[in-house]
């Protein structure tokens, strides 16, 4: 029997290492092996819960010196003795495995189990995975059900550690890059707009000298630059922190937009009805769509579909123009929004970053003379998760 010396001993190195911050599968195996000597267990595994909380999905697994044909790495549905530990949030353990009603649960070629233990990895309430531990001489107890729990606290901070972690090294990356991105747009709209104080300057120095005032010429140029200001406005939207979102119905914000665009001679249609969450800048992403179908596809027709569909909902803006560059539309699917000359698309770049801000996902299909279509997924609002397991 392991002494209370030890038992402390590896509890203050198992708190060690979860504050070492550590790859969570390095942490996982030292605690699961600290739980196999405090238990004597010669067996057992780590697994976390799938994203959808069907199944476990093994981090590693130690069958200990007897054999076993199944592929470790398989899922494990959520059932049997495993189930109750979610369950009930605590360790469970059976001595007499091979006689219980768990044993018609297991794969043939499976290692054999005398007995077994498993300890859940309990974060905000909700068990996210499992330490199993197995054959153990003489079977467990329960003060070997209290140590594993201890330990299996250990490891669950562990994990959220690590997924802390990786949000923050992921927002760090998001952050970078969006920052690179608005510098280069920033240098390049300063270019466009001292071109065009330039040329107002030319038209004016030409008037001064007796020259007629092409006053036409000048409202493009000034038109041009008011436009470039509305897109600085919805860049930073693009750049601020992400607001609070809230419930927002689709149709109307679409029946709205398209007012804008009663001078030009193209038919909306829309279709079906759907609620996201999401901010005002909602209207930037849609009008920046349809705004590049306008300019850019000489379509006579662009329809719009709404369709929730559990999880998401999905959006597709269709015109029926002249098609978009594959340049364009390669670049754009993956992300970017450079094309071949090196110059960005401002509102499709708007329209990604918006995607990415509301965690939705984006696709552009096209083809020459037939039009382009963009599908954006955005958060239902009306979508549940399953109750956890």
């Amino acid at each position: 029997m392991i002494s209370k010396e030890r038992e402390l001993e590896l509890l203050l190195e198992a708190t060690k290492e979860v504050l070492s911050l550590q790859e969570f599968s390095v942490t996982a195996r030292k605690i699961f092996d600290m739980c196999k000597e405090l238990t004597g267990a010669s067996a057992g595994y780590v697994a976390l819960l799938s994203e959808d909380g069907s199944e476990n999905e093994v981090l590693f697994l130690d069958a200990g010196e007897r054999e076993c044909s199944v592929d470790p790495y398989l899922p494990m549905p959520i059932r049997g003795l495993r189930a109750e530990a979610y369950r009930e949030l605590m360790s469970v353990y059976d001595n007499k495995f091979l006689h219980s009603e768990w044993i018609q649960f297991m794969p043939e070629g499976h290692v054999a189990l005398d007995n077994v233990m498993f300890a859940p990895l309990v974060i905000e309430g909700t068990a996210r995975g499992l330490v199993g531990l197995a054959n153990k001489d003489g079977g467990f107890l329960d003060d070997d059900a209290r140590i594993v729990a201890a330990f299996g606290d250990l490891c669950a901070i562990a994990l959220q550690n690590s997924w802390n972690i990786n949000k923050q090294q992921k927002a760090t990356r998001e952050i970078s890059t969006l920052n690179e991105s608005l510098s280069i747009i920033n240098k390049i709209l300063r270019h466009d707009l001292l071109n065009d104080i330039a040329i107002l300057d030319g038209y004016l120095s030409l008037f001064d000298r007796g020259q007629p005032l092409e006053i036409s010429k000048m409202f493009g140029v000034l038109n041009k630059m008011q436009n470039l200001i509305q897109r600085m406005q919805e860049l930073e939207n693009v750049a601020s922190p992400i607001q609070p979102t809230e419930e927002v119905e689709l149709k109307p914000v679409f029946t709205e937009l398209i007012t804008n665009y009663s001078d030009q001679p193209i038919e909306f249609t829309i279709t079906g009805n759907g609620f996201i969450l999401a901010d005002l800048a909602i209207t930037s992403l849609f009008d920046n769509i349809i705004r590049n179908s306008v300019l850019h596809s000489r379509t006579d027709r662009i329809d719009i579909q709404i369709q929730p569909k559990e999880q998401f909902c999905e959006v597709k803006v269709t015109d029926y123009g002249k098609g978009m560059p594959k340049s364009i539309r390669d670049n754009l699917n993956r992300g970017k929004f450079f094309g071949e000359s090196d110059s960005p698309n401002l509102g499709l770049f708007i329209v990604t970053k918006l995607v990415e801000k509301y965690n939705g996902k984006l696709s552009v299909t096209s083809a020459d003379l037939k039009g382009t279509s963009f599908m954006i997924q955005l958060i239902n609002s009306k979508y549940q998760e399953p109750a956890g397991h």
